[in-house]
């Protein structure tokens, strides 16, 4: 008994001594104020790691501000903590005076720690002390044993809650003093200059050192971030953000962060960030810091741009540029095989003595072929409008009258069955390329055949003006959805696809996308308007001479 109340009196003097030291140091420097509380701490009461914990402005996580490890003598910066994954620790922070944990891996206010920071670190016992600051929670003093459990006196307990009374009081110093020293620094920064950042297309925060707290936040800053970097007042504290790998970042590898503490000038660093409505964005960083005439530093900026739209166009490029030269490939190596099947059948149809069966499979291969034709001419437009060459044209002398009838002759006698009326006064004379308007008549008529309702006629309508001509097809029958007009002429898209997902046709979908680029490159335009009262109607108008 003699020889333990001499410690006891040599240990709560020791207690005091350290205490009263750490009320006497000038706390104008936050960071160094903060490393002198963990590292006496530790000393005094014989412990291996002691940290400071602070809550982020929205109280969701808590971030290690300074962790001191007795063993190497060295300080750092711990993780970061969510609240939603810790719920009964941060509970008992509400609740508790201290929270004292002899087994911290089996206690129930802090084993939720365990597998992710506790057995990692060799931790064993835990004694927290919550930090208040005018009757709010805003950080945590936490002291870790590693090795054997480890039981807390009362009188630790107690000292660790007089600790957590001096951080709380360095924290009023400090975030007085940075509250005054940002309004002087504001001051400096003109209501032109404060207009002219919120126009900028791209987000701008400007911090203040060491702490982080935001002084100033330009509007694209909160369009881009949805208020997740924020608010001016608070200290910087990004919520999830991520590396491109999809690594969780710490907010002392944030580019904000490192130009305030290290003095880093980060150019174009990209990272993913969590936005308000917790989309997940794509950013491009640039951050620096803000030295006055002393060379110290006083704050730092970070000026983002958002990378999301950009890169999602640039990859359907990339894929749109891929598929093309695929289809344009894929259509000139399919002409020679095509053009042998064909001939092999034109043959076979020919041949005297053969048997009937044969002759009719033969001119299923030639009408299959002519189809298979079609579509590599169409692939092969395709690709040249999607390289940016558009469709070729060989402009003559055309009479459109004479090739009007032509085509809906061709159509009549593949259709039978239907009524399609050509309505054209008078000839019409015009410089065109009469194979590229058979081409875009054939497409136009061969929807209305498909589309339109059979026990009506479809309506072939030419209008020579003085300077275009006029072409209107027009069908009775089911009406093209309004939200699918302005689809019609886009690539890969067909009427039988708009009005009826569930069975596709199987086409390309690329007629009516032809014909509008062929109609384009006459210089003319064509166009849609359907509805049950009226029907469906193609109109394209042809200058009669096109402009160079």
């Amino acid at each position: 008994m003699g020889s333990v109340a001499p410690r006891i009196v040599e240990s709560r003097m020791r207690r005091q001594v350290a205490l009263l030291a750490l009320a006497r140091q000038d706390k104008t420097d936050l960071v160094k104020t903060l490393r002198t509380i963990t590292e006496t701490d530790a000393r005094t009461i014989d412990i291996e790691r002691v940290s400071v914990w602070r809550f982020v402005a929205d109280r969701t996580a808590i971030v290690c501000e300074d962790l001191f490890r007795l063993g190497s003598g060295r300080h750092e910066q711990g993780p970061i903590f969510l609240a939603r994954d810790c719920p009964s620790y941060f509970r008992a922070l509400e609740e508790s005076y201290t929270i004292a944990a002899d087994d911290a891996r089996s206690d129930p206010r802090t084993r939720e720690f365990s597998r992710s920071y506790l057995e990692p670190n060799g931790i064993t016992s835990m004694m927290d002390a919550p930090v208040w600051r005018e009757g709010r929670l805003v950080g945590i003093v936490c002291h870790e044993h590693t090795g054997s459990p480890r039981v807390w006196a009362a009188e630790e307990q107690e000292f660790a809650g007089a600790v957590a009374n001096m951080v709380s009081l360095t924290l009023e110093t400090a975030e007085r003093l940075e509250a005054e020293q940002g309004r002087r620094l504001l001051e400096q920064v003109n209501p032109l200059l404060r207009a002219v950042l919120d126009q900028m297309p791209a987000g701008f925060i400007l911090a203040q050192a060491p702490s982080g707290r935001i002084l100033l936040v330009n509007r694209a800053a909160y369009q881009i971030s949805g208020r997740r970097l924020g608010e001016t007042g608070e200290r910087f504290a990004p919520d999830d953000p991520q590396s491109l790998v999809g690594a969780l970042l710490s907010r002392a590898e944030m580019p904000l962060s490192r130009a305030i503490a290290n003095g880093e000038a980060v150019i174009g660093e990209e990272m993913r960030l969590r936005r308000g409505d917790d989309s997940w964005g794509l950013i491009s960083v640039n951050a620096a810091p803000v030295r006055n005439e002393r060379g110290d530093i006083v704050a730092g900026v970070a000026v983002f741009e958002d990378l999301t739209e950009r890169r999602l166009l640039e990859a359907d490029r990339a894929t749109g540029a891929h598929r093309d030269r695929f289809m344009g490939i894929l259509g000139h190596d399919l002409r020679g095989p095509l053009a042998a099947a064909s001939t092999a059948a034109q043959v076979l149809m020919r041949t005297e003595g053969a048997c009937p069966g044969h002759a009719l499979a033969a001119a299923r291969i030639i009408t299959s072929c002519g189809r298979m034709e079609r579509m590599i001419h169409d692939l092969l437009d395709f690709a040249r409008t999607s390289q940016g060459g558009g469709i070729p044209i060989a402009l003559r002398p055309t009479e459109l009258r004479a090739l009007c009838r032509s085509i809906a002759e061709e159509a009549q006698a593949t259709s039978p069955g239907r009524t399609l009326v050509l309505d054209a006064a008078q000839e019409c004379w015009g410089e065109w390329d009469p194979e590229r308007l058979a081409q875009v008549l054939s497409n136009l008529l061969a929807n209305a055949v498909q589309h339109g309702a059979e026990s009506q006629p479809i309506t072939l309508r030419l209008d020579g003006g003085t300077d275009a001509a006029v072409l209107e097809l027009h069908n009775e029958g089911s009406p093209i959805p309004e939200a699918s007009l302005a689809h019609l002429f886009e690539p890969f898209w067909s009427l039988h696809d708009l009005r009826d997902r569930a069975r596709p046709s199987g086409n390309l979908g690329l007629g009516l996308f032809i014909s509008r680029e062929i109609v384009r490159a006459h210089g003319g335009s064509i166009e849609a308007r359907s509805s049950a009262q009226e029907g469906t109607t193609f109109t394209v108008r042809l200058p009669r001479h096109r402009e160079t």
